[in-house]
């Protein structure tokens, strides 16, 4: 599944997306964000489940020379999932949001984590 990241900010894109192979008993999570401007610190963060409103930090992140930035998880690849969940359809319906690593922590792009859909 993938869900477009609502930006809050000129030129800000990005999307979250789960992925499940069953048969190849691989998971991924990834969020991407595109600001269109290098080496700006970005901070990924996924909402609490046990604490509403409450925010954990996924990792801290530069932008490229693209302007891109990503935090991507694969169970393929030895990652841990998000939160230490097993399957990613326990992320769906999270909130997600990628913010700005200042004082202020400006929300650049937000959004909800989509249910898992066939490939």
């Amino acid at each position: 599944s993938r869900a477009r990241l609502t930006g809050f900010v000129a030129l800000a894109e990005g999307d979250v997306e789960l992925r499940s192979r069953p048969e190849d008993s691989e998971q991924e999570f990834r969020m991407e964000a595109e600001l269109g401007v290098p080496n700006v610190v970005v901070v990924f963060q996924i909402e609490d489940p046990e604490n509403p409103g409450s925010w954990i930090v996924l990792e801290t992140r530069v932008t490229r020379t693209d302007g891109e930035a990503e935090f991507q998880r694969k169970t393929g690849d030895g990652d841990t999932l998000p939160l230490g969940v097993d399957d990613v359809s326990e992320l769906v319906g999270l909130a997600v949001r990628v913010t700005q690593d200042t004082a202020d922590g400006e929300v650049l792009l937000s959004g909800t984590i989509a249910p898992l859909v066939a490939d």
